[in-house]
């Protein structure tokens, strides 16, 4: 993939660099969900992407247009139609897709946290520094979006010479989480002052694990609501509609209006689309993921 955005920053990148300010809270979203590419690039890979979908989606649409022996006006109108919905719609999932990346990292961050800051505090207790105690959680490999974290606090410690101060405030600009960043501020706060770091690790994993548990409760009701709501779209309106369907075909009606193609629509496009809508829900409605 690396090689594809660096030729679509080869073919576009004088087109796309003026217009860099544009896209600048791109460029942000693009360093919390960890996508190795900078702006240019990033954006050149969108546009590329595009413009390929462009020819293959007009390409396809006009000869499906043709098999079905439609003119060829309207067989370019079509074609030419779903070219640009395909090419906009790219380009959107492309602009969308950092956000939709860093909303996952950041339910599995917080999914995580209360317990890795549980082991972060007895860990503290040793008194070992706290370049080693992120080492020791990063490796611990229970905690995949805190371990990625933590292993580049260290490595900017350890490896690049940063001070504790210098490492974390890096990674509050990267980190996706709220939660995390408070925690962060926490360590630098508690260091600089010569507090004891196990004390506030404990209390801030009190606090999460509390809060934790309560997102679980909310979360079980919402469930429960969802469950309802789903006996009703998915047992009793379908019921309600193949009822429907047996009085209409029982009246009668014209062909347009046939029974047969009300229930085709109804389980080939209402249904499935129910469905998605459905579980789009359910999973915007998903807390922090369980470790």
């Amino acid at each position: 993939m690396k090689l594809y955005f660096l030729l679509a920053y080869r073919l576009f990148h004088r087109y796309i660099e003026p217009y860099a300010e544009s896209f600048r809270d791109l460029e942000e979203a693009l360093r919390k969900a960890l996508l190795p590419y900078t702006l240019e690039e990033y954006v050149s890979g969108a546009v590329l992407t595009s413009v390929i979908l462009f020819f293959v989606a007009g390409g396809l649409s006009f000869l499906f247009s043709s098999v079905l022996g439609l003119s060829l006006v309207f067989s370019l109108l079509i074609s030419m139609a779903t070219s640009f919905l395909a090419a906009s719609v790219t380009f959107l999932f492309f602009y969308i897709y950092p956000s939709y990346l860093i909303d996952n990292r950041k339910r599995r961050i917080e999914g995580e946290l209360p317990y890795a800051v549980t082991q972060m505090a007895t860990i503290a207790g040793t008194g070992v520094p706290p370049h080693i105690m992120f080492k020791m959680v990063a490796e611990f490999g229970e905690y995949k979006e805190l371990g990625r974290e933590f292993s580049m606090i260290w490595k900017d410690m350890d490896f690049f010479g940063a001070d504790l101060t210098t490492a974390l405030t890096k990674a509050i600009k990267r980190s996706p989480s709220d939660k995390l960043k408070t925690l962060y501020w926490g360590i630098i706060s508690t260091t600089r002052s010569g507090g004891d770091l196990r004390v506030y690790l404990q209390e801030q994993a009190r606090r999460l694990l509390e809060e934790r548990r309560r997102v679980e409760r909310n979360y079980v009701d919402t469930l429960s609501m969802y469950s309802e709501l789903f006996a009703v779209l998915f047992l009793a309106v379908p019921l309600l509609f193949v009822l429907l369907v047996g009085i209409m075909g029982f009246v009668g009606g014209g062909e347009f209006l046939s029974p047969a193609l009300f229930l085709y629509i109804f389980v080939y496009v209402f249904l499935p689309a129910f469905a998605a809508v459905f579980f789009l829900m359910l999973e915007a409605s998903k807390p922090e993921e369980v470790v």
